[in-house]
């Protein structure tokens, strides 16, 4: 009697490590994935099993063309989120086939677009739809031979910019202000017309060069005879845009450069 209470005893402990254990594991996937409480109803895929059914299923990068064209899974469909032919893209891809299997990702566990395109694909009827919230730098850093850096493949994982380098060039909102003001500043206002409703005053004489035209600009014998000598101060909307301006900036040889931390919404308080 005495050996199966201790027994049950040992038992309810074990279960209770378990509990315990098991708890931390999810924490530390909702810690990983925040997004994933926010669309319960979404089925993530993680690399290992993505990389598994890679040319089987349909891979969509759901980002802007400037993040595209710098890097993207190979062979994976681009179809912006948010662009009013999405649906439409989408249904001639799988050719109208609602149970294709389609995977939606685009930069990593903080970025919610994956999951809105995934919403919007189940609502409208697809019913193998997963989200690959692990996003893109971690699938080249593991498979650089199916993806596509500057054009080039496999990546070269050595060109991916690290945070620590990013930071290199970030000015916070005080700092950025003043240098900018500096007579040898080249200050570039990079955001869409439609992201100008407000204004700060070292952005009214700035040059206005929406991202995506100015990635065609960096090349031009004209732009770089008009920053030679001169440091150059780019912001955006939110600090995000920049990230992947960097890798331009870079492939054209430019090194005195400076972002604005946070975008705009830094100054003014406000997305606009």
């Amino acid at each position: 009697m005495q050996y199966n209470i201790e027994a049950g005893s040992i038992f309810r402990q074990l279960a209770i490590v378990t509990i315990v254990l098991a708890g931390l594991t999810w924490r530390g996937n909702a810690q990983d994935f925040p997004l994933r409480s926010k669309f319960p109803v979404l089925q993530p895929i993680t690399t290992k099993e993505l990389v598994a059914e890679y040319g089987k299923i349909l891979i969509v990068d759901v980002r802007s063309d400037v993040e595209f064209e710098v890097i993207h899974i190979k062979d994976a469909l681009h179809i912006p989120w948010g662009t009013v032919v999405f649906g439409n893209l989408l249904e001639s891809a799988v050719k109208g086939k609602r149970d294709a299997r389609i995977a939606f990702y685009c930069n990593g566990q903080s970025c919610a677009k994956s999951y809105h395109a995934a919403e919007e694909a189940v609502k409208l009827g697809y019913t193998a739809v997963f989200v690959y919230d692990a996003g893109i730098l971690e699938w080249t850093k593991a498979y650089p031979e199916k993806a596509v850096l500057m054009g080039k493949t496999p990546a070269d994982k050595s060109q991916i910019v690290s945070d620590s380098e990013f930071k290199q060039h970030l000015l916070d909102k005080d700092a950025f202000t003043k240098q900018a003001s500096q007579a040898d500043a080249l200050v570039i206002d990079v955001r869409d017309p439609a992201q100008r409703k407000k204004n700060p005053d070292f952005g009214k004489p700035a040059m206005l060069s929406p991202l995506d035209k100015l990635v065609k600009t960096l090349g031009e014998k004209s732009f770089k005879q008009n920053a030679q000598g001169k440091t150059i101060y780019l912001f955006d909307a939110v600090g995000k845009q920049v990230e992947w301006l960097q890798y331009h900036l870079k492939k054209e040889g430019y090194t005195t450069y400076f972002f604005l931390k946070d975008g705009v919404r830094a100054i003014v308080g406000e997305e606009n």
